[in-house]
């Protein structure tokens, strides 16, 4: 096992907006991929699963997370509902292996765990990630 960081995205209420307009969620969804693809690309790690509405990605760099989570965060920050989606995000280093593009451990718990704490809009980041960062 290594040490790799998580950033682990959700979309906050989403049942609910997919309840209230279908047609206006997918559209608010493929959006919010597009901008995590291109967030997570631009600072160096793969998007490795979808999860609904929400993205799991990878990074050598606890700081490379952060990046792409500040980038997404500020780029989502509006949006085509007439409420505007409000993204959790969790970041967490820890011990994790690979295989066939995807990724196992106790890491990935604690990230998904850590990102069902945070609201729509927050970033969260586990100590062991802010430790790495500092």
């Amino acid at each position: 096992m290594a040490t790799t960081t998580f950033l682990f995205t959700d979309i906050e209420g989403s049942t609910r907006l997919w309840d209230a307009d279908g047609d206006a969620m997918d559209t608010e969804l493929r959006r919010h991929d597009a901008i995590l693809e291109e967030a997570v690309s631009e600072a160096g790690g793969p998007v490795f699963k979808h999860t609904g509405d929400g993205m799991l990605a990878a990074f050598d760099s606890p700081a490379d997370a952060v990046v792409a989570a500040a980038h997404a965060q500020r780029s989502l920050d509006g949006g085509d509902l007439g409420v505007p989606i409000k993204v959790r995000m969790a970041i967490h280093a820890g011990e994790a292996s690979e295989r066939a593009g995807d990724f196992f451990g106790p890491a990935l718990n604690r990230a998904s765990r850590i990102m069902d704490a945070a609201q729509g809009g927050h970033v969260m980041q586990s100590a062991s990630a802010a430790s790495l960062v500092r």
